[in-house]
């Protein structure tokens, strides 16, 4: 799998992106590509995922939960097995609305 996002690793990070927002609608809840900041000021067109309202989350109610369940096993995962960076911001703020970002570096 590294071996696939070491020689395209642009593609990687849009085609993960793409692939999440289908896969993981049923754990998450709805979610889009989006566009993020990388590198320092770069933009990282697709390469980043908006999840509206994290079912998962919401349930637990637990910011202790999504840390150790979710969040650092998935950016272990990607990085890993998949050989992309990656990096979860959950919104903690406010469980009424609870949205985060997943950017995929490149």
């Amino acid at each position: 799998s590294a071996m696939f996002s070491k020689p395209f690793p642009n593609f990687s990070c849009k085609m993960n992106a793409w692939v999440t927002e289908i896969a993981s609608q049923w754990l998450m809840g709805n979610s889009k590509v989006n566009d993020v900041e990388i590198d320092g000021g770069k933009i990282g067109k697709g390469h980043g995922l908006l999840v509206e309202r994290c079912r998962y989350l919401e349930e637990s109610k637990c910011a202790s939960v999504c840390i150790n369940t979710c969040k650092i096993p998935t950016q272990e995962f990607f990085m890993k097995d998949m050989g992309l960076p990656l990096e979860v911001k959950p919104n903690y703020e406010d469980f009424r609305f609870l949205s985060f970002s997943i950017l995929f570096f490149n």
